[in-house]
């Protein structure tokens, strides 16, 4: 009756809305179709949310409603306020597959960005893992390598990183994959690729997946510029490395955070069998790494891993590499206290007597300071020289007139508060 006697369906509320929004977000598709049959415009934008009534059926899921106005000349383009976001967005964002089959049939373009974070429908399709409505989208033109507008990354990126624990996101991948995707754009607020997301996410599956696709293994993201080996190693994560590897993964590329290989990584966290399949695949145990130019030796020395140092020095490991320090394996086992370790070390050519630093310490400089005496029985044993002088005056082993020290079979002098050896017992200990 108010439409009779020329009520403006056009005219606007307090809330800037029309009786269209009202009729469409309330889903009552009879007064929808009085309102356009008198002239009620489906392209009016409402105040705040800056929606239109074909915004707020696909908000709604109201299919028939989607329909009406479509068919009275609804644009399937037009983007809300604040967030920016297309008819076609909310559909794919709430997985209404067939509200948006109907918005595609009328036109709407898949690859538009929605405004405040710069998604397209498919970025949107990827949070939600609705695999139909990837379909869709690909089947009405999609680009799969659209980065979004805050972390720049593809809707690969989002069904490998964090969506990559929802079901089914392998088929998604892989339908992403046939249709273009690309494996090896970087994105993400690190730079990284789909594969070092799922590398770190320990997806074999779908890292297998990408290595098929022309992923490639040895990108370095831009933080660290880390590999997904990297990453694998790091996480002790091993058919990982094993995948990565035998797809032509580099072990002996290192990053810029410490300079650290894959080898570094494993060594760290004790991984025998990361270490052995990294060096089996030609990981090279020499290579420094980090501020103090330590290799995978240092480390698994300083960590106390026999099995480890067992398997480098085995693997070519040269036990007199030298950090920035000045320091071996052998003195972070003799500071350590690891017995077994330094019997290893110099049973695999260690040389005792190497100094350290300014302040020239050796291996029993290092073991006297800690109180170790059957380290330092070990060491003079094999070779270590005690008249080797120190210029850090509580760790000194050296001559002095006023003291003398007997050290297996040497004389020996050291200043007060040192540590003393006895012979008496054919053992090392310290005299107060």
């Amino acid at each position: 009756m108010l439409l009779h006697n020329g009520a403006d369906p056009n005219l606007k509320d307090n809330e800037e809305k029309t009786a269209l929004h009202y009729a469409a977000e309330k889903g009552t598709l009879d007064i929808c179709q009085l309102l356009l049959s008198n002239g009620a415009d489906p392209n009016i934008k409402s105040g705040f949310d800056a929606e239109t009534a074909l915004h707020y059926a696909a908000k709604k899921g109201k299919l028939d409603i989607c329909q009406l106005l479509l068919s009275n000349g609804a644009d399937p383009n037009i983007n809300s306020g604040c967030d920016a976001e297309t008819a076609l967005h909310y559909s794919a964002s709430k997985g209404t597959l067939d509200i948006c089959q109907l918005l595609l049939s009328n036109g709407a373009d898949p690859n538009i960005k929605s405004g405040f974070e710069g998604k397209t429908a498919l970025h949107y399709a990827a949070e939600k893992g609705k695999l139909d409505i990837f379909q869709l989208l690909l089947s009405y033109g999609a680009d799969p390598n659209i980065i979004d507008g805050s972390l720049e990354e593809t809707a690969l990126h989002y069904v490998t990183g964090m969506y990559a624990d929802e079901k089914g996101t392998l088929n998604i991948c892989q339908l992403l994959l046939r249709n273009g995707a690309n494996p090896n754009i970087k994105g993400g607020a690190y730079g990284q690729t789909a594969l070092h997301y799922a590398a770190t996410l320990g997806r074999v599956d779908i890292c297998q997946l990408l290595l098929r696709n022309r992923a490639y293994p040895d990108i370095k993201d831009n933080r660290f510029r880390k590999t997904a080996l990297h990453y694998a190693a790091a996480d002790g994560a091993l058919n990982m490395c094993k995948l990565l590897l035998s797809n032509g993964a580099d072990p002996n590329i290192k990053d810029s955070l410490l300079n650290e290989t894959a080898l570094h990584y494993a060594a760290e966290i004790r991984r025998l069998d990361i270490c052995q399949l990294l060096l089996s695949n030609g990981a090279d145990p020499n290579i420094k790494c980090g501020f103090e130019g330590k290799t995978a030796l240092h480390y698994a020395a300083e960590k106390g891993t026999l099995d480890i140092c067992q398997l480098l020095l085995s693997n070519g490991a040269d036990p007199n590499v030298v950090n920035k320090y000045g320091k071996t394996a052998l003195h972070y086992a003799a500071e350590k206290g690891t017995l077994d370790i330094c019997q290893l070390l110099l049973s695999n050519g260690a040389d005792p007597n190497i100094e350290v630093d300014l302040y020239k310490k050796t291996a029993l400089h290092y073991a006297t300071g800690k109180s170790k005496p059957d380290i330092c029985h070990l060491l003079l044993s094999n070779g270590a020289d005690p008249k080797i002088l120190s210029t850090f005056f509580i760790w000194q082993v050296f001559p002095h007139q006023d003291f003398n020290l007997h050290l297996m079979g040497y004389t020996k002098h050291t200043l007060p508060g040192d540590h003393r050896y006895h012979k008496s017992n054919n053992d090392c200990q310290t005299v107060p």
